[in-house]
């Protein structure tokens, strides 16, 4: 098992309903983090915010944790820590980063064929574009890299110009688990 699957079965742990059970996966997890475990400072971030797995939330902990992976930025390599870190800063203003920063760390992860961060890219400059990038290349990129969101927004966009790719992107989208590809595939039910 990689360090990436500990972090998420640590966190799926800590967010149990059996109390002994939640109970050794925040303790892993915050071992995780207090080593340097970029993803397990996030999940006790939100263990604590939200007040999973039966902990009260507490705020002195959130911001603890959140300083502390602020703190890791500058010296984040991985594509994924580089995209969660990105994506969180984007829609969680608590870290303090700017909007350009945060998608510099996307666009990092994203030259390293990560192409959930290259969605995200597209996605957070929907209606701003700090780093004035073209967007389009972005989305084609990121469905290249099988991006499910990815692949469905493209085949929105391309349905008029080229009906059978587009259907073709959108069963692609299904097989890898998109909710929405399957619900613009279905054939329209009618009640007359």
């Amino acid at each position: 098992m990689n360090s990436s699957t500990t972090v998420e079965h640590a966190y799926w742990l800590a967010c149990n309903e059996d109390a002994d059970v939640a109970r050794l996966g925040r303790t892993v997890l915050e071992a995780l983090a207090e080593r340097g475990f970029y993803g397990a400072m996030l999940h006790f971030i939100s263990i604590f915010d939200l007040g999973n797995g039966g902990v009260v939330p507490d705020a002195e902990i959130v911001v603890k944790w959140i300083r502390r992976a602020r703190d890791m930025h500058p010296t984040l390599n991985s594509a994924d820590d580089l995209y969660t870190a990105g994506a969180r800063c984007c829609w969680d203003a608590r870290f303090g980063v700017t909007k350009a920063e945060a998608l510099k760390m996307l666009q990092r992860a994203g030259e390293s064929g990560h192409a959930d961060a290259l969605w995200q890219m597209y996605e957070q400059t929907r209606y701003e574009n700090p780093l004035d990038f073209d967007r389009l290349q972005i989305l084609e990129s990121a469905a290249q890299g099988l991006s499910a969101q990815a692949l469905v927004e493209l085949a929105t966009l391309e349905q008029r110009n080229d009906r059978e790719r587009s259907m073709t992107m959108l069963r692609a989208a299904e097989a890898l688990g998109s909710l929405r590809a399957r619900e613009m595939l279905a054939p329209k039910l009618n009640l007359a």
